[in-house]
């Protein structure tokens, strides 16, 4: 990839497009499919991942995410 190209949209790209993107990409697809089709938690989610090596960190946000609306 270079380093001037726009980012893809990840929500249109194959699964083959993800795993040359990046393999971690489709990790956590198919870590997602396994939890969907199963139904479990957020704790289930992170166990999966954690099966497959990868850990979720906490980072620090800032209390407000986003902007108030406008309207």
């Amino acid at each position: 990839m270079c380093d001037d190209c726009p980012e893809p949209d990840l929500d249109t790209l194959t699964r083959a497009e993800l795993a040359e993107l990046d393999p971690m990409y489709l990790t956590v697809v198919e870590v997602l499919d396994q939890w969907h089709y199963r139904g479990l938690g957020v704790g289930a989610f992170l166990d999966l991942l954690a099966a497959e090596g990868y850990r979720v960190t906490p980072i620090e946000v800032p209390e407000i995410l986003l902007p108030p609306p406008t309207e």
